[in-house]
């Protein structure tokens, strides 16, 4: 019995020693910080190469590329062929716009959160329920105050640390390939030839091979964003709850001291 009591106070304090730290270490939060922003930055990027793609398109929406005499007079629109590439594209830009939201976001809560006050209240807090678990006590309302205000304070940066992490481990590398595959679609697209009245077979291949590879890469962009912003967010959340409900719930071996 005063073993697992001892064992308590001195888990109770090191727990205490290491939030208070966190919360007032500026190179956690510094670190959370540089991972949002390399977040928006990236998905600024990308926004910017979806709408410059859509513009391109755009533009050659009228083009048309006519046969000569000897292949008969047939005139074909490219942008008939690329017209549901330019649709998802709209579609996709919304999505990627709502991303840096939420990069924008992310930061704002960071900052709001990060700040002194918030950390002298988690100290207090934090505090109190330490010494209260080094006389083997506890109360009720304390823990929900002390889950709420870690929560508040550790939330968002571990949720951002976290998200990069894992989505660097497991989903970056295919992101950048498909980023890399819209620059060069891009490319062809803005200096590909359309009114090569010469060559009017090769510009409308280049027209269906764009068409064909786009979307694929498309839908895997905004899927690794809506991954990076929505879904692994979500997930650390839905841990540190978890994790933070056992850490500050009472032991057995504790009295829960009641108002009366």
């Amino acid at each position: 019995m005063l073993d697992r009591l001892k064992r308590v106070r001195t888990v109770a304090v090191l727990v205490a020693l290491v939030i208070v730290i966190a919360s007032w270490s500026p190179a956690f939060q510094d670190m959370a910080t540089h991972v949002v922003d390399a977040g928006l930055k990236q998905a600024l990027i990308t926004y910017g190469s979806l709408r410059a793609l859509n513009g391109f398109i755009s533009v050659i929406q009228g083009t048309e590329v006519s046969a000569g005499p000897i292949l008969g007079q047939v005139t074909l629109a490219i942008g008939q062929i690329l017209s549901p590439v330019q649709t998802l594209l709209e579609q996709v830009s919304t999505v990627m716009l709502w991303a840096t939201v939420s990069f924008g976001i992310q930061k704002a809560l960071l900052v709001l959160c990060g700040n002194a006050i918030v950390s002298s209240l988690v100290t207090i807090a934090v505090i109190s329920w330490a010494a209260l678990h080094w006389f083997g006590r506890s109360l009720p309302w304390l823990n929900r105050v002390m889950l709420i205000m870690f929560l508040v304070r550790f939330v968002f940066p571990v949720s951002a640390i976290g998200t990069h992490v894992v989505f660097d481990n497991l989903f970056a590398r295919d992101l950048k390939s498909a980023e890399q595959s819209i620059s060069i679609a891009g490319s062809e697209v803005e200096t590909g030839g359309w009114r090569d009245v010469l060559n009017p077979k090769g510009a409308i291949d280049r027209a269906k091979k764009v068409a064909e590879t786009l979307p694929k890469v498309i839908v895997q962009v905004v899927t690794s964003f809506v991954v990076q912003t929505v879904l692994l967010p979500l997930f650390m959340l839905w841990a540190l709850v978890f994790i933070a409900r056992g850490l500050f719930k009472p032991s057995r071996d504790q009295v829960i001291v009641t108002a009366t």
